[in-house]
Order: structure tokens, then sequence, then C-alpha cells
């Protein structure tokens, strides 16, 4: 029998690959992407009789949640996806009540919030040199009176940075005389006070180290009717989210290379994307397919600058198929890029003015 929380992996599992099989491809891209929990909850049934309920908690990275609730009816998200938990429990002991899709609750950095001050380097830079100064000074490496200035400054430059980004500063001395009286009582050596101000800023460096995370791929892709296109972009997704070497993202800008080839044979056609000047593409030549695609579809002037935009979006998966340094951050880029050129195609396909 399966247990609801122990075996809540191998039940995430099943119902991704389910949505995956049944290329329900929107509620598989929020599962995907999402932590997932399960809530043991009861209530009181009257008559001394107690009813238990289980929960299957949803949550979203808060922009991500915001997109789905744009384009979706949640409620209606939800309860599909209790239906299908129904089905895929038939028979257990154990069965899901009800699904919640929410956004997750946690400390966002927004760094829009604090440009004026900081960018995240500069930002660390200052934590870290605090951090350096109450150490070294505790520890009688240099005076207080040389450093408070310099102390105080960056301080008080930090402590607005920490309240207009809603983040708890864990360090409350203002100056370095507030910290030598708190030392001189509460930390009577030398290790301990390496101890305790090695350790202040810890959790405030992984919240801030955690933003630099790119847990999901926010863009969405509204899903065409090329279902080989779909699937492709699906895995994509998937692998990018489990993705941490070069040689994944790599992998992960092949995989985008063979989207824009299956593109290109699903809209080209020789007898309306070509002219007598212009060479037949032939092969494996998906780029000038769908160069002289987009060239036909957005001719003229005025379109010059969206022909630039799509041309150099899609040369992006070649140089992440090939970057010898290819990090997360461009393999998150070129997957958007990806979905943002998909869904121009798909306008341009869909457009009652065009062919």
């Amino acid at each position: 029998m399966i247990s609801l929380q122990k075996d809540i992996k191998k039940i995430i599992s099943t119902l991704k690959n389910v949505l995956y099989n049944k290329a329900d491809y929107d509620k598989f891209d929020i599962i995907n992407n999402s932590n997932i929990s399960i809530e043991y909850l009861t209530s009181d049934g009257g008559f001394n009789y107690q009813i238990d309920f289980y929960k299957y908690v949803i949550e979203l990275d808060v922009k991500y949640f915001s997109d789905i609730e744009k384009k979706h009816d949640i409620k209606k998200i939800e309860e599909e996806l209790c239906e299908l938990l129904g089905q895929i429990l038939k028979d257990e002991s154990e069965q899901i009540s009800y699904v919640v899709i929410k956004p997750m609750i946690m400390n966002y950095v927004n760094w829009f919030f604090i440009t004026d001050l900081y960018d995240k380097e500069s930002f660390i830079n200052d934590i870290k040199r605090l951090k350096e100064i109450l150490h070294d000074t505790s520890i009688g490496k240099y005076r207080i009176e040389n450093l408070n200035g310099e102390y105080i400054k960056t301080y008080n430059k930090v402590n607005e940075a920490l309240t207009r980004l809603d983040l708890d500063n864990p360090n409350t001395f203002k100056n370095l005389w507030e910290a030598y009286n708190y030392w001189k009582v509460n930390l009577d050596d030398y290790a301990k006070r390496r101890v305790y101000f090695s350790n202040l800023y810890e959790e405030l460096f992984k919240i801030i180290m955690k933003s630099d995370n790119i847990p999901n791929i926010n863009m969405h892709l509204q899903y065409t009717g090329w279902s080989n296109i779909n699937k492709i972009i699906a895995d994509i997704k998937k692998d990018f989210v489990e993705a941490n070497s070069t040689p994944q993202f790599n992998g992960i800008g092949a995989m985008c290379r063979n989207v824009y080839n299956c593109l290109a044979d699903e809209v080209y056609k020789e007898e309306y994307h070509t002219d007598s000047n212009t060479p037949v593409p032939v092969g494996d030549k998906y780029k000038n397919k769908l160069m002289d695609y987009i060239a036909y579809k957005l001719n003229g002037s005025t379109n010059e600058d969206f022909r630039s935009y799509c041309k150099k979006t899609v040369d992006l998966a070649d140089t992440l198929t090939h970057k010898m340094t290819a990090t997360k951050q461009q393999a998150a880029l070129t997957i958007t890029s990806l979905i943002s050129v998909v869904n121009i195609i798909e306008i341009l396909e869909n457009s009652s003015i065009i062919l």
C-alpha cells in the first residue's frame, strides 16, 4: 500500500509521467517547476468522530504563479489534478482530498529595489567587509578607532539595502563600540569571537546566493499544434531543472537546435519562401529555411528589427551547444529565446493577413 507522505516522490514522478504521456504540457510544467508537499489534516466530524484527509500542496515561484494565474483558471487546474491523483491512487487506503496551487512563501531578493546602492557582487563584498572588520577588531588585529568610521558607513548602506529587500539584518551592532560591549561580556576568548562573527551572516548569505538560482523557465509557451515540438520543449524544460554541468547545458543547446530544425520543417514551403534569386536550402540547413520563412512573413524595411531579432535569437542555440564555459543562466536565456521565437512563428502562422 502507498503511504502518501512517505511515497511522495513516487507519486510526483507518476503524476509527471502521466501528464507528459497525455501531452498535458501546461500541467506538466506546473508540476515540474514546483515544490510539492502532502499535508495531513484532521477535523472534528462530530460525536467524537475524527475526519482525516490529505492536502496536495503545489508551491510556485511568485512570478511563475502570476503568469499561470493570468493565463489559466487555477481552481480548474486544482480540480483536474485532484481528479487525476484520484485515478493514480485508485484503491489505495489514503487519498488526496484536494489540491492547492499557491505562491511559494520565501525571502525573494529583487535586485531592482537596490540598483542605486548595489549590484549583487558589491552587496556581497560589503557584507563580507563588515564581517571581516568585526572579526579583526574582536581579536585585536586592528584598533576600533581606526575602522569604526568605515564600519558605520558600510553598515548603514547595507542596512538600508536589507530594509528595501525586506530582509532581516542579523547584525544589530550599529558601530564597533556596540560590538565591543557585546563581545567583552558574552565572548570571553578569541576562539568564540571567531566562530560568532564567522557565522553571523551565514543565513543571509544563503538567501542571497539562492537568488542566483534559476528554478524554472517562467516564459509561457502557447503550446502549438506541432506535437513533436511541444514534446521536445517539454523535455528541454525537464532537463533544465536537473542540469548542473557544462556538458548538460551544451546538450540543452543541441535540443534547442532540434526544435528549430523541426520548426523549419513545419513552416517552410519552397514555393512561397524562396524567390528566383535565393537558392533553395537543402538537408539540415534549418537556419536558412527559418530565415527565408521569416523574411517572407516579415518583409519590408519596417520589419527589419524583427527579422534581426529572430536571427540573433536562433543563433543562441549554436552558441550554447558549443560554448565550453556554458552556465545555467545562459541555458535559461537560450530556452527563453527559443520559446519566444516559437511563439512568434505561431503568431505568424495564425495571422489572418498572411499565408
